[in-house]
């Protein structure tokens, strides 16, 4: 797998990201979306369905590989829409990356792609109260 910075990106982000696909189900929906771009910090989701942004979606991510559930809450960072103005997505972050769902986020991008993702910043986590929800 590669990692993929898009042009003019200058190395801002907090993690690197992976081009990974992989399903994810929004819990409460019954369809199946796809994400891709995946790093310890978030993860881009193509999705039918706009969000407004700040919005939280809480998830559960399906390990490629072995099939495992990895639920997580995440916050809408951005909409993503092509040129000709069509939905394409939603730039999501992650949650409450405590130990564990960063640990498991972590073994997934192992996993799936064979490298190592780096550290997770705390910079890049926050917190969200489960009344949010």
């Amino acid at each position: 797998m590669s990692v993929r910075e898009p042009p003019g990106d200058d190395n801002r982000r907090a993690h690197r990201r992976f081009g990974l696909s992989m399903q994810v189900r929004q819990i409460g929906h019954r369809q199946v979306d796809r994400a891709s771009d995946v790093s310890l910090g978030g993860m881009f989701l193509r999705t039918s369905e706009p969000r407004p942004r700040g919005g939280c979606v809480p998830l559960r991510l399906v390990h490629p590989m072995t099939g495992e559930v990895i639920p997580a809450v995440c916050q809408v960072v951005h909409q993503v829409y092509s040129e000709s103005g069509e939905f394409l997505g939603l730039g999501l972050r992650f949650a409450n990356a405590d130990d564990l769902l960063g640990t498991r986020v972590r073994e997934l991008i192992q996993d799936v792609t064979g490298d190592d993702p780096g550290p997770l910043s705390q910079e890049a986590t926050f917190e969200i109260d489960a009344a949010e929800l």
